[in-house]
């Protein structure tokens, strides 16, 4: 049935890459540094909000359980049942959606587009991979 099911082990399993993919993304060894330079943070500020991270892990991980899921929806709406398809529904998604209004916020927060690269890079990604996922597994 198109547009009425939705796997939620394929979700949760979705969910669960996209916070491993975000957890190596934002490692010093990929763009943590980078990242922790152009939003203002030193290692010491860093080191002090630890505190913060497992409710901010919580946050992220039920913000990319909805995003997967409703990835998960579309890919099932549009029909997309090969690894191709759930890769270009995930681009186009990101292309429509995510890219433009975040880089609408960039523009009116004065943030670097270098900033804009690194956090939209991993967005893509992680949907991307969802995309690929979903698309054989619902």
């Amino acid at each position: 049935m198109l547009g009425g099911f939705v796997n939620l082990w394929a979700v949760l399993a979705s969910t669960i890459l996209a916070m491993i993919v975000g957890f190596l993304w934002y490692s010093p060894a990929l763009f943590g540094n980078q990242w922790m330079k152009l939003v203002g943070k030193t290692k010491a500020q860093s080191d002090k909000e630890k505190k913060r991270m497992k409710p901010a892990a919580m946050q992220t991980f039920v913000a990319w359980f909805i995003a997967s899921y409703v990835l998960a929806y579309v890919i099932d709406l549009a029909g997309a049942v090969t690894i191709g398809e759930g890769l270009k529904t995930a681009f186009w998604l990101w292309l429509g959606f995510v890219a433009p209004t975040t880089f609408i916020n960039t523009i009116w927060t004065g943030h670097s587009k270098k900033l804009w690269l690194i956090d939209n890079g991993h967005f893509l990604i992680v949907l991307l991979i969802a995309g690929a996922l979903l698309s054989v597994w619902l």
